[in-house]
């Protein structure tokens, strides 16, 4: 399996067949030992032999990580409660916590995102 990081999307290239994701379809990428289960605005889930490090590099400036294993895209976000124990509600019903590391970082970056959506 390949994966390519395109200007608007990925491309997963495998034996059978190839699939392109688009950047804006996805709301978070999660890892699940030995996958990386990216999950998409149409309730989809994809499964990839990827590093969660490999994504964090390529991905465009609206995603971000929550902790050492989720991926966020910030236009999903629908409710970000703060606190000791810090949280990122999705529009898609899903929660994560975020580390003490992105607490700090996550404010700021979420309300730029937000001012500057472009969809």
């Amino acid at each position: 399996m390949r994966v390519y990081f395109l200007k608007e999307e990925i491309c997963i290239i495998e034996k059978t067949q190839i699939t392109y994701i688009k950047y804006m379809e996805i709301i978070s990428i999660e890892t699940d030992t030995p996958y990386i289960v990216i999950n998409h605005d149409k309730k989809k889930k994809t499964f990839i032999r990827k590093s969660l490090v490999d994504f964090k590099v390529n991905l465009p400036i609206y995603f971000m990580s929550c902790n050492q294993s989720v991926i966020i895209n910030l236009y999903y976000v629908s409710l970000y409660r703060l606190g000791k124990n810090a949280t990122v509600y999705l529009i898609n019903g899903d929660e994560f916590y975020l580390s003490r590391r992105m607490r700090n970082i996550f404010k700021d970056k979420l309300i730029t995102i937000k001012q500057y959506k472009s969809y």
